[in-house]
């Protein structure tokens, strides 16, 4: 009988750290995560974005971010609704996936605009990879149960400099990057350079030059 409860104990033990582990691993991913495209969310590429890059300074290494947001996506999602917008989401986080290297820090940061963090990767390299996955995203046809989806996209691309003092920057420069190709005519990129900080923004934002 003694040994009976022993192994019901032990049973039990185990029972409820694999389900604490559980419990864990779903509230690391409700913060880390988006949910959607099982990318990084907001807050976190945001912080990884800062640790990489006081590592990329003290290595005297480049940090490179794209920003990417998908042309005239709110139509999908008028046309088709919202199922099928978030089902194309997920096609382009898994192609952006595709085209960079495993590990890599990519994050859905609102909506249809993702972020890839490139560490130890010079402007001229991140430039070509943004011009890499506009092409792939320009191709690719999502097929859908009674439908198929093709879109452009707009990328930005910054690279650290001395002018910026945190990652948080760098993504920052790159968004507005990608905002003003999207002016430029959409299925654009524009690459830009922080410069002096600007002391009139509370955030102490890199400027594009």
């Amino acid at each position: 009988m003694i040994l009976i409860l022993v192994l019901a104990s032990v049973a039990l033990t185990d029972f409820y750290l694999v389900d604490l582990h559980s419990i864990d691993e779903s509230s690391r991913r409700l913060v880390h995560d988006d949910l959607l495209t099982e990318t990084a969310n907001s807050q976190s590429i945001y912080n990884q974005a800062d640790e990489l890059y006081f590592q990329a300074q003290r290595k005297e290494i480049p940090l490179s971010v794209i920003a990417i947001n998908l042309d005239d996506f709110r139509q999908i999602n008028d046309m088709h609704g919202r199922s099928t917008g978030d089902q194309v989401l997920i096609h382009y986080a898994n192609l952006l996936q595709e085209h960079i290297t495993p590990g890599t820090p990519i994050s859905r940061l609102y909506a249809d605009t993702f972020v890839i963090l490139l560490n130890n990767v010079n402007a001229t390299e991140a430039v070509a990879l943004a011009e890499e996955l506009k092409i792939a995203i320009s191709r690719s046809v999502v097929l859908l149960e009674h439908t198929a989806v093709k879109r452009t996209a707009s990328l930005g691309v910054s690279t650290s400099n001395q002018g910026c003092i945190a990652g948080y920057q760098l993504i920052d420069t790159a968004l507005v990057a990608m905002k003003n190709a999207k002016r430029r005519g959409k299925n654009k990129i524009q690459s830009v350079s922080p410069t002096n900080i600007n002391p009139m923004n509370n955030r102490d934002y890199c400027r594009p030059s």
